[in-house]
């Protein structure tokens, strides 16, 4: 119903004008970016603790741990959750419980997730974004071919992949190359550490 004197201002929701509209999507677009910024960062700080500062030798051990308690039926075979990312493909999903128990060399590097499956082999994935990362473990006395599941072998039995990682080409390949280099610097002091 109009009033007599005048439009029905009062019956209509205000609407909001162009400008409004763009400042709103302006805000948005910019709050995605600075979001996918920050995640970026924390993955390669996440990716230069595992290759530049970790101990590979315990990750290893860690790892080989996770499969024997899985052949002893303490784990089941299958994916475990060990970080809640709203935004990433496991976004509904919460950390397993199982988790606290794990190696705190697994637990250090602050995955995403770890799959275990039932040949003993342990995946440890930092990132599950439009580029997964991680590292890929073989159990003891494991018979794998030359052509592994990761892209570079760190030590014997652990591998890094980077699903965006291609040997010789530039770009990834080169950053993550200078990062394992330091890495494999930094397993020599600690082999000299252990000798002495």
């Amino acid at each position: 119903m109009t009033p007599k004197n005048g439009p029905d201002i009062l019956l209509r929701p205000p609407q909001m004008t162009i400008w409004r509209k763009l400042a709103v999507v302006a805000i948005l677009v910019i709050l995605v970016v600075a979001y996918s910024n920050i995640e970026m960062h924390k993955d390669n700080q996440r990716l230069k603790h595992l290759l530049c500062e970790t101990d590979w030798q315990a990750l290893l051990k860690a790892c080989r741990e996770l499969s024997r308690r899985v052949a002893a039926g303490d784990l089941e075979v299958k994916t475990y959750v060990l970080r809640y990312e709203r935004s990433r493909v496991v976004w509904r999903r919460r950390p397993a419980p199982e988790a606290a128990s794990f190696p705190k060399a697994v637990l250090d590097l602050d995955p995403v997730l770890v799959e275990i499956d039932r040949n003993g082999r342990v995946w440890v994935v930092l990132t599950v974004s439009i580029v997964r990362q991680g590292v890929f473990a073989y159990p003891e006395n494991y018979r794998a071919s030359r052509d592994s599941l990761g892209k570079v072998e760190l030590i014997p039995g652990l591998w890094f992949w980077d699903d965006a990682y291609e040997p010789g080409v530039p770009g990834v390949a080169t950053y993550v190359d200078r990062l394992i280099r330091r890495g494999k610097e930094l397993q020599r002091s600690i082999g000299k550490e252990e000798a002495n």
